[in-house]
């Protein structure tokens, strides 16, 4: 199995790195400072139920000796830095396989997680934090890139998709979406290059040298059930585990979309791009960008995986359009999983709804199984996390507008409130009261409004004028209400304005200023369920 996984490594070969077409104006990042309290934070900080890497230095001895352990460790992390020298057992992973999907004996069916250094794992995440705050200063990192960055997340991209196709189709013109998949994308990231886009980006001196020795030299050993095979090396990639691995891989794809002049999505390595389809000359565009990023893939060594690559194409049309990606024809996808988000042609959530409250069902089936008695405080430990969750992630950007998937998800709750024995003879809604609950579709509503004050406050990191405009933006003399009552545009259709950003409107306006201008999302959320009375 080390085998295997090794064979999907890249191996780069001395040919000059590709030219880069960024220019970094600002204060490079080549050392920086630390102290022994941010080490003893990150210490005193660490989950003592995770698993200690080939040194054997397990998270909770470092914890519970933090006070005796920071002084030293700092002045380790500090040489290290200044000296690029890094442990070898730093450089070491022991990768345990994590089954994807497939035929469990094809090796290849597998991902890897590597377990490393929990020591070194605590100067990369203050390692990390600086190069973070790096980008960000610089505001380097792309706009479309939604994965691995503070206050952006999956139900952010998505809202954002979402929005730009549901106002393509209420104007009664068609999408192509195009999914993209990438070969064992974090895997392949060849290093030189990568170097290479660090420098560009401003990323220089003693804090490049210890990237590149923390990148090179490393080695592998595939540990299952306790048993470790030999050692192998490791010519490419950043350590999925690691602390830096995710924030090099944003580094490294960050102009991927570059040049592009269709819409395009990022969350990681999970890519996307769509265009409004009013003519042969969009497809061609679209066309055309596909054949960017295959440029990109071969310039940058990251391949796509043709074959996983899809085509949806959503809205009615006459004539569907064949893409390719290096000469291969793109299969249609009539259902796709987008981030966790079923999608289909008609840009409805029945397909969604019905997924994940059968998925929903079926916890409840095992809890009912697992638990020989469940009193309410055994309900309310299990239920959301292992229930209720499945109905709601990322919920904002598919809620159910239809009566009947309204329903359907409000029934798994029903059913799932009747495990507790003591309250089957009462009415729904007086075991709702009785376990401290509100209906699926009062939380959605309260998820509607902390998401709109996540966005104009900035608690997410998205353009609020792309889902809102003030009625004070419109020039209006309405002085009724707080001042950041949200105007309420145009729309032709109904499954239009059941999206999020017009169904949110009236609850929103109607909230009063003492709300809507709370000083911190908590601060928020208690106030709305005070003047909600939940």
């Amino acid at each position: 199995m080390n085998r295997t996984f090794q064979s999907v490594f890249v191996r780069e070969g001395n040919e000059p790195v590709p030219q880069i077409n960024f220019l970094f104006d600002g204060i490079p990042l080549c050392n920086f400072e630390f102290d022994v309290p941010e080490v003893h934070k990150i210490l005193s900080n660490l989950k003592e139920s995770s698993a200690p890497g080939p040194d054997d230095i397990h998270p909770k001895v470092l914890k519970e000796c933090a006070d005796n352990l920071a002084l030293p460790l700092y002045l380790l992390f500090r040489d290290s830095l200044d000296t690029s020298i890094i442990p070898d057992l730093w450089k070491t992973a022991y990768v345990t396989p994590i089954y994807k999907k497939g035929i469990k004996s094809d090796p290849l069916n597998y991902r890897p997680i590597s377990l490393t250094s929990v020591p070194c794992k605590i100067f990369e995440k203050i390692l990390r934090n600086r190069i973070i705050e790096h980008l960000e200063a610089h505001n380097i990192l792309s706009i479309h890139q939604h994965g691995f960055r503070s206050n952006r997340s999956c139900l952010t991209q998505l809202l954002e998709y979402f929005l730009e196709v549901h106002d393509i189709l209420d104007e009664h013109d068609p999408v192509d979406a195009i999914y993209l998949d990438c070969k064992k994308a974090f895997d392949t990231v060849p290093h030189r290059r990568l170097l290479a886009k660090l420098q560009a980006y401003g990323i220089t001196g003693k804090v490049l040298k210890w990237i590149e020795c923390f990148l090179s030299d490393r080695s592998q050993r595939v540990i299952v059930k306790g048993i470790l095979s030999d050692s192998l090396p490791v010519w490419s990639g950043v350590p999925q585990g690691s602390v830096l691995g995710p924030i090099l891989f944003l580094i490294f794809i960050n102009d991927l979309l570059e040049g592009i002049t269709s819409s395009g999505k990022l969350f990681a390595d999970d890519s996307k791009l769509f265009r409004r389809i009013k003519s042969d000359e969009d497809r061609d565009i679209l066309q055309n960008d596909l054949t960017k990023l295959q440029e990109w893939s071969q310039k940058w060594l990251l391949q796509f995986n043709e074959t996983k690559c899809k085509v949806m194409h959503i809205g009615k049309q006459d004539d569907p359009f064949v893409y390719y990606i290096n000469n291969v024809p793109l299969s249609v996808t009539h259902e796709e999983k987008d981030l966790g988000i079923y999608v289909t042609p008609d840009w409805k959530s029945a397909t969604h709804v019905a997924k994940v409250a059968a998925k929903a069902n079926s916890m409840v089936g095992r809890i009912r199984h697992t638990f020989t008695y469940i009193n309410k405080d055994i309900f309310k430990a299990v239920y959301p996390s292992l229930v209720r969750s499945h109905m709601e992630f990322a919920v904002q950007a598919w809620s159910p507008q239809l009566k009947k998937d309204i329903n359907k998800l409000e029934k798994v709750q029903q059913r799932a409130t009747r495990l507790v024995p003591e309250l089957r003879g009462l009415t729904y809604e007086q075991r709702l009261k009785q376990l401290g609950l509100t209906t699926l579709e009062e939380r959605r509503r309260r998820g509607d409004l902390i998401e709109v004050y996540k966005i104009m406050h900035g608690v997410d990191r998205v353009d609020r004028k792309q889902f809102f405009k003030l009625i004070s933006e419109t020039h209006s003399h309405d002085t009724t209400g707080h001042n950041l009552r949200i105007w309420t545009p145009r729309s032709s259709g109904t499954h239009r304005r059941k999206y999020f950003d017009i169904r949110v409107i009236k609850d929103w306006n109607d909230l009063p200023s003492s709300v809507v201008h709370s000083q911190s999302l908590s601060i928020f959320k208690r106030k709305l369920d005070e003047h909600c009375n939940i």
